[in-house]
């Protein structure tokens, strides 16, 4: 049953690709897939322009490649989640994104096809891998992410976990259907975040997920 229900995603995802005629790649999962676990993380969409079409979840953790396929993003996620306690989450962590279509940048594909119907194809897809997967805590990568999936029915944006400093807002926080939710900004594009404000985001973090 698992893996028939992982499969019709990505029959799904790729007969949409197919359909809007795409040329880069599709991926769903940068994980193996894992029930209830702590952390669910949502990014923006596959980046850059390798072509490779997923037709299934990976065998490891994108973010804990061997050096020869790491890359800056999974090297900035791992220094934010760095200490034992925030590790551990990382390691037990499944990775998918609100749109599953590959891209240089968000703006490439006004090009090809409107971003916003490629959100309105997969965020149904996303909200149910949200409610079976079951994730105690959602973190959106991107300030983009975090609004996208507030901004649904049966979201909400709350104060109670907002973290900001020198003027920026560091941590976002919010409710999907009685979930908490986290929004952090993307860490590899975040101009004047320094390392010693991730550091602050890891604190935070720390004490939020304990």
């Amino acid at each position: 049953m698992t893996d028939s229900w992982v499969s019709k995603l990505y029959q799904s995802a790729i007969s949409e690709h197919t359909r809007l005629g795409l040329k880069d790649g599709m991926a769903i999962f940068y994980t193996p897939v894992i029930y209830e676990p702590e952390i669910l993380f949502i990014g923006d969409n596959p980046g850059g322009s390798n072509g490779i079409i997923w037709t299934k979840p990976p065998e490891q953790h994108d973010y804990l490649l061997d050096q020869e396929n790491d890359y800056p993003f999974a090297r900035k996620m791992r220094f934010i989640f760095s200490g034992q306690k925030l590790e551990n989450l990382l390691r037990s962590s499944v990775k998918i994104n609100r749109v599953f279509f590959q891209s240089r940048t968000i703006a490439d594909f006004n090009h090809q096809v409107d971003w916003n119907d490629l959100q309105a194809f997969c965020l149904p897809l996303v909200n149910e891998i949200i409610q079976t997967l079951n994730p105690r805590v959602i973190i959106a990568e991107s300030v983009g992410s975090f609004n996208s999936l507030v901004n649904q029915k049966g979201g909400a944006v709350t104060a109670e976990y907002e973290l900001e400093s020198d003027g920026k807002i560091l941590i976002r926080s919010g409710s999907i259907n009685n979930r908490l939710i986290l929004g952090l900004q993307h860490p590899t594009s975040a101009r004047g975040i320094s390392n010693e404000h991730w550091l602050m985001v890891s604190n935070k973090l720390t004490t939020i997920l304990n």
